[in-house]
């Protein structure tokens, strides 16, 4: 980024949050659970773009001003989350065993069946998308 980063030049790094208290998030909490008790650890999302911010203040960038593009509310079900993850290969961009992503997925099925009683329980969800603006001189 720096190198082709004329003067002044920024970098854009964006990524859609949801709200820590909300479906996704205690959805998501329980899956790091439980990849937890298998021995893997799996940080959040924005790990990279942390690390990826630190790159850029060392080659001289100033510290990132966060601001929020767009915010929004949708309405989702533990079924939508969780099938969501079944095809994704990765977790915080790490790759993850696809017989440990089914033994998970499935455990967190039934601990979300026995959380809501349901898996068609729905909530209405707050998210939103940031944008970390990180300047060069």
């Amino acid at each position: 980024a720096r190198r082709v980063c004329r003067s002044g030049g920024c970098l854009l790094i964006g990524r859609t949050e949801h709200d820590e208290n909300g479906l996704r998030g205690r959805l998501r909490r329980e899956r790091q659970r439980l990849f937890a008790s298998h021995g893997v650890r799996m940080g959040a999302g924005e790990a990279g773009a942390r690390r990826l911010i630190a790159c850029c203040e060392a080659a001289g960038a100033k510290s990132p001003e966060r601001r929020l593009a767009a915010g929004w509310k949708r309405s989702m079900t533990v079924r939508d989350v969780i099938a969501d993850w079944d095809i994704v290969g990765a977790w915080a961009g790490r790759p993850v065993e696809p017989a440990l992503q089914a033994e998970v997925q499935e455990a967190l099925r039934m601990w979300a069946q026995n959380e809501w009683g349901t898996l068609n329980h729905t909530e209405l969800c707050g998210e939103h998308f940031v944008l970390d603006v990180v300047r060069f001189p």
